[in-house]
């Protein structure tokens, strides 16, 4: 007797394994953990994508175009970028793999028309950080004097510095 089932997530036919008892199989309903981990998260888990798979960027099946939350602050692909913002970019970030800038600090930059050190801070003044414009940004030129800022009880209206 053939023990057989279609998959919920890719309805593609598979045969129970020679080490599944019947019980676990009869609640059994996936043909694989890549279409188990589609099925409760609706993506592909990382650790069953390959590692050289072509699809980076607006290829890869997850884009979202681009933009995406890291640390609360809004946070920009470089492939979204135009040449010229993609060279201030490079030479913002020029460690690793890092494929993503917060979009407050590439504002600054191409306002500035020039790329922020590494010790630099940007500020946003209604403290919301998914407001990006110019006019609430403020630039701080070290950690320090953004802190000393920051533990001011009496803080005095910043303006846009740039």
């Amino acid at each position: 007797m053939t023990h057989q089932k279609n998959c919920t997530t890719c309805n593609k036919l598979f045969s129970k394994s020679i080490n599944c008892s019947l019980k676990s199989w009869s609640t059994t309903k996936f043909c694989s953990k890549k279409c188990f981990g589609i099925s409760k998260k609706g993506i592909i888990p990382k650790q069953l994508l390959s590692a050289n798979t072509g699809r980076t960027g607006s290829k890869c099946h997850f884009w979202k175009g681009g933009r995406v939350n890291l640390h609360r602050y809004p946070s920009i692909h470089i492939d979204k970028l135009s040449k010229d913002e993609q060279a201030i970019y490079k030479s913002m970030f020029t460690q690793g793999k890092n494929r993503y800038c917060y979009e407050h600090r590439l504002i600054v930059a191409l306002h500035l028309r020039r790329p922020l050190h590494k010790n630099e801070q940007v500020h946003h003044i209604n403290a919301i950080k998914s407001d990006n414009r110019p006019e609430n940004l403020f630039l701080f030129s070290s950690n320090s004097e953004h802190r000393k800022f920051e533990g001011l009880k009496n803080k005095h209206k910043l303006k846009s510095n740039f």
